[in-house]
């Protein structure tokens, strides 16, 4: 039986804000004998840490906000991911995808009747700000929630 050998990466973070000196490397063990450290965790904790930094910058930046609200919900959090979405649109309520995924995060966290109020809402911002796109689906995903009853 052949084991699989220990693999080890360095990687050399690309992207730091705050500082114009090199980037020190980040050690990632794919290995870890624990779940909660292995690659996914490490880049995932990452990111968050790294948007929570832009954010204290201006926290009222959309992109930033919307970014933290997917890395919520990729890792799970769905409310942490409602709560940047919806503070997304606070800033902008013209920002219609932020509507499509509040209520998709909205439906995985079990409050349908607050998904379809946002999927009103954000049908209502699409309209405003002419986007076909983001108006047809908003529209079915309007459908699917109504089939999910």
């Amino acid at each position: 039986m052949r084991r699989n050998p220990r693999i080890v990466a360095t990687v050399f973070p690309a992207f730091q804000p705050t500082t114009s000196s090199p980037s020190q490397p980040i050690v990632i063990d794919f290995h870890s004998p624990k779940p909660s450290e292995g690659l996914y965790h490490c880049v995932m904790s990452e990111r968050l840490e790294k948007l929570k930094k832009l954010l204290s910058m201006d926290p009222k930046d959309t992109f930033v906000l919307y970014a933290m609200a997917q890395e919520c919900f990729k890792q799970g959090d769905h409310a942490g991911a409602v709560d940047y979405y919806q503070r997304c649109i606070e800033a902008d309520p013209s920002y219609c995808y932020a509507y499509y995924h509040m209520a998709v995060a909205q439906k995985h966290a079990g409050q349908l009747d607050q998904a379809r109020a946002t999927i009103q809402a954000g049908i209502q911002a699409a309209h405003r700000a002419k986007d076909h796109k983001a108006l047809g689906e908003l529209s079915t995903l309007q459908v699917d929630l109504a089939e999910a009853r």
